[in-house]
């Protein structure tokens, strides 16, 4: 296939997902109406830390992988790469600190669905590492197009300071030099991809998984906003269609 139509399949399903997620999410629109509280922040920066945590284990093992394949100037990418994300995490644990300090909360655990959506990563990095541009590409752009709007939400509306949004400021700012040069080297480390769909399945999963890790986070919006029924007379049985 021609050599620019690799990197334009991929943006085109990532910048579709990132206007949906953007306009559409259930996250994002109690983000706007100031209903996300510092205890669902917290569980996304756990989530996001995680995340971090793994990606330079994850870039690591697809160098590895891709030498053995004798795919060098694959390996060169994920090395620079992996340059890059050094020290990444300690932003997002700066950040629930400084969230901690604000708001006495913390994050008692990693969501499912990131430790989810890590563990199927390392599998695309094991075993297709040519796939994981792609991903690389997606957390990129999702993060401009996205991550900003995000951001804002959270502290025009949510009373969260930047301060203790910073791991995601901070790629917003990075990733915007790195999406200009994303698309051309998509485009010459997979210029022999005859068949897209595998490497557009991959997007597609990871996709998946990043939408199921904010329909978690939004259901502990949902719970903390559902109405509570308390019985003031501890004689009386509640009514029995609620038992």
């Amino acid at each position: 296939m021609p050599l620019e139509r690799i990197a334009d399949l991929l943006l085109a399903e990532i910048s579709g997902f990132a206007e949906r997620l953007q306009r559409e999410h259930p996250l994002m629109q109690a983000a706007l109406q100031g209903r996300v509280a510092p205890v669902t922040v917290a569980r996304y920066l756990a989530g996001v830390r995680c995340l971090l945590e793994h990606t330079p284990i994850h870039l690591g093992t697809a160098a590895s992988v891709a030498l053995q394949q004798g795919l060098p100037e694959l390996v060169e990418y994920f090395e620079h790469k992996l340059r890059e994300e050094e020290g990444h995490a300690r932003w997002a644990e700066s950040d629930l600190a400084e969230l901690d300090r604000a708001f006495g909360v913390t994050a008692s655990d990693v969501p499912s669905s990131m430790l989810s959506m890590v563990a199927y990563l390392g599998e695309v990095v094991r075993y297709q590492p040519r796939h994981y541009p792609g991903y690389i590409l997606l957390a990129e752009h999702l993060t401009v197009r996205a991550g900003g709007v995000w951001v804002k939400a959270l502290g025009d509306h949510c009373g969260i300071p930047l301060s203790a949004l910073s791991s995601i400021a901070k790629h917003v700012e990075l990733d915007q030099f790195h999406v200009a040069e994303g698309r051309d080297e998509i485009n010459h480390l997979l210029h022999d991809i005859e068949d897209p769909e595998p490497l557009l399945e991959t997007l597609q999963c990871a996709m998946s998984h990043f939408e199921a890790f904010c329909d978690e986070l939004n259901l502990s919006v949902e719970r903390k906003a559902a109405p509570m029924i308390v019985w003031r007379d501890a004689t009386q049985s509640p009514p029995q269609s609620l038992t």
